[in-house]
C-alpha cells in the first residue's frame, strides 16, 4: 500500500508527464507545422496549466477545475509568492485555453503568437520543475 507521500508523488508525476506531452507537442507544432499555430498555443497553455497543477498537488493545495492560469497562480502564491509573481506574464496563456479551438475564437493566433505561448509554457515548466526538485540534504 502506498503511503500518502508516495501517492502524492505519483500523482505529481502523472501531472508532469501529461504536461511534458503537451509541451513536446507544442514544440513540434511550432518548429515543424506552422499551419497549426492555434493548436500549438492551445497545447502550450495546457502544458503550463498542468505544470502548475502538479506543483499545487505537491504542496497539497486544492484547486478547482479551471483553465485560468491567473486563478492557478493565485493558489501558487499561497505557497510561493515569488514564484507566482515570476510567472505572472503566463496569465496570457489563458486566452489559448478554449477560444482558439473553435471557429471565431477570441484570439487570432499566428506563428509569432504561438512561439510566444510556447516560450511562456517553457518558462512555467522550468520554474515548476525547479520548485518540485527535492531539497539537497543539509551537510
Amino acid at each position: 500500500m502506498l503511503q500518502p507521500d508516495e501517492a502524492r508523488a505519483r500523482i505529481v508525476g502523472e501531472w508532469v508527464a501529461k504536461a511534458e506531452r503537451d509541451l513536446r507537442l507544442a514544440e513540434h507544432l511550432v518548429a515543424d507545422l506552422p499551419e497549426f499555430d492555434d493548436e500549438a498555443a492551445f497545447h502550450a497553455q495546457q502544458a503550463a496549466e498542468k505544470y502548475l497543477k502538479a506543483l499545487l498537488v505537491q504542496q497539497a493545495v486544492e484547486f478547482p477545475k479551471t483553465h485560468d492560469i491567473a486563478d492557478l497562480l493565485e493558489l501558487v502564491a499561497t505557497v510561493s509568492d515569488a514564484l507566482a509573481q515570476s510567472l505572472e506574464d503566463a496569465e496570457a496563456l489563458t486566452a489559448h485555453a478554449v477560444g482558439p479551438r473553435y471557429p471565431r475564437g477570441s484570439v487570432e493566433v499566428d506563428a509569432e503568437r504561438a512561439a510566444e505561448a510556447l516560450a511562456l509554457a517553457q518558462r512555467v515548466r522550468d520554474a515548476v520543475v525547479a520548485a518540485l526538485a527535492p531539497e539537497p540534504p543539509a551537510e
